[in-house]
């Protein structure tokens, strides 16, 4: 992944920057909301109910698709590279208790995911896939993200 992209994201300007992002504009409000209706979409339609386990939001960002995740399941592992967002994402969980608390904040890049084989039963990782430009880097995060799942996954 681009050094550049990644050390953004983890700086404090880079995360004020994407914390503010979908509330500054109207445009990018109203794509996370058709975003956020379309996964709830494909989730229903592959006929994924609430699973039993652990699932994976990754990157988590400041936990904007939390409350998706949750639906699928009661235990939910944020993952971001970026300690910023998930110092946000405790923030955000900290201001909508009605959610409940993540099962965990975890550290990590996605092209080496610090879990096992199988660890969730649902990965729901969006907005990835575009800032990975080389292929074979594009091939080891789905290999990662599949190989942390032992049921479904579900990205973009």
């Amino acid at each position: 992944m681009d050094s550049k992209v990644l050390d953004r994201y983890n700086s404090a300007e880079g995360a004020t920057d994407y914390l503010g992002k979908f509330k500054r504009r109207w445009t990018e409000r109203v794509n996370d909301r058709n975003e956020q209706k379309v996964l709830r979409g494909l989730i229903r339609a592959a006929g994924i109910g609430k699973v039993p386990g652990l699932a994976l939001d990754l990157p988590c960002g400041y936990g904007r698709l939390y409350p998706v995740a949750r639906e699928i399941a009661d235990r939910v592992v944020e993952g971001d590279w970026s300690f910023p967002l998930l110092q946000a994402a405790r923030g955000r969980e900290r201001a909508d208790a009605s959610l409940g608390p993540a099962f965990g904040y975890v550290r990590g890049t996605a092209l080496g995911l610090p879990f096992r084989d199988g660890a969730f039963d649902f990965v729901l990782s969006v907005r990835l896939c575009h800032h990975i430009g080389e292929r074979e880097e594009r091939l080891q995060y789905l290999r990662e993200i599949l190989r942390v799942s032992a049921r479904w996954v579900v990205f973009t």
